[in-house]
């Protein structure tokens, strides 16, 4: 399993990932956890600032102080600063298995509510990735597309060509499509096919 964050500097309303550092001041783990998204939310969850992960033991270290700050080099690990948003799941499922998954870590799939939104997301799929789950459905009413968790309109259009098309019926969730050079929506049977997804957390 591999999650991937977003990791634009200076962006505080996601997660940054500093590599190979750790906090100089702390000698014992507050946690060890099975991931890195796993060290994330615990630190969310105790309104931690920023959280030091290292991937080969699994430790996780808070630091409730310092948000932002220079630390020791330490290679192997990485600093998690808050607040993470959205998150790539490098884990293949069904639409619903998707949402059931992020709501596992207390979230759900990912809304695009503005345009930077669709840019962030674009930015966390991996090269060679052609397909990834997102939240919208039409499944209340066909041809009225929404987001579902909470339920609002999508007001943006970041449909691909002819689309949604509904091909063949029962098109009735979201997805991101590689096409001819970009990303866009498009619509695919919620339970066709297993593919990554992104999460709102």
């Amino acid at each position: 399993m591999e999650y991937l964050f977003d990791s634009f500097a200076e962006n505080v309303e996601n997660f940054m990932i500093k590599k190979d550092t750790k906090f100089p001041s702390l000698s014992n783990p507050t946690y060890i956890t099975t991931s890195k998204l796993e060290c994330a939310l615990q630190c969310q969850k105790t309104k931690c600032c920023a959280a030091s992960y290292n991937g080969a033991t699994n430790a996780c270290y808070f630091n409730v102080t310092h948000c932002y700050f220079d630390v020791e080099a330490s290679p192997g690990w990485e600093v998690l600063h808050t607040i993470l948003s959205k998150v790539f799941v490098n884990e293949l499922k069904t639409w619903p298995d998707a949402e059931a998954h992020c709501i596992s870590f207390g979230g759900h799939l990912a809304k695009v509510l503005k345009p930077a939104d669709d840019e962030l997301l674009k930015s966390l799929i991996p090269e060679g990735v052609n397909y990834v789950w997102v939240d919208g459905s039409d499944e209340g009413k066909e041809g009225n597309w929404t987001w579902n968790n909470p339920m609002e309109n999508i007001l943006l259009d970041y449909w691909g060509p002819n689309r949604p098309d509904n091909a063949g019926s029962g098109q009735d969730c979201m997805i991101y499509r590689y096409f001819s050079g970009e990303y866009l929506w498009d619509d695919r049977e919620c339970t066709d096919n297993d593919y990554p997804f992104i999460c709102d957390i």
